[in-house]
């Protein structure tokens, strides 16, 4: 995805419209692409990540890395454990042992902290707020 550098409600349009037609594709880590592409970002341009922060395990080193060489970071993460909740509830599923579901919000909430540590600005995004309202709390 390419986006040229602007501001504003257009520029709004363009980063929602770029990401409405982006699909997850492969298993590259991470780490291998902050590796590849940062050297030829300017220094200090903001990245955003948006990623449930799952099944990768180079995300924190990443994250660390971007903040080291002075890039803003901002990290909105999709919760997929108030998601697969939201998501069995709604269907009338049996949700299980709810202990189990208290140990994974307590792993994400260390790793959210962890990137917070790192000088991240991180949202966890709540599956009942629309994009929109998680771009407004960037503004604040």
């Amino acid at each position: 995805m390419n986006i040229k550098p602007g501001m504003g409600k257009k520029q709004l349009f363009e980063i929602l419209t770029a990401l409405a037609g982006t699909r997850s594709e492969g298993n590259l880590p991470l780490k291998g692409v902050v590796d590849v592409s940062l050297p030829y970002m300017p220094r200090k341009s903001p990245i955003i990540l948006i990623s449930n922060l799952e099944n990768d395990d180079s995300i924190s080193k990443a994250c660390s890395d971007i903040r080291i060489l002075d890039f803003s970071l901002t990290v909105i993460s999709p919760n997929p454990i108030d998601f697969e909740l939201m998501a069995k509830t709604k269907a009338r599923m049996p949700i299980g042992d709810p202990m189990a579901y208290e140990i994974l919000k307590a792993e994400r909430e260390v790793r959210l902290e962890e990137l917070r540590g790192y000088g991240a600005k991180v949202i966890d995004w709540d599956p009942n707020m629309p994009f929109t309202a998680v771009l407004a709390q960037l503004r604040a």
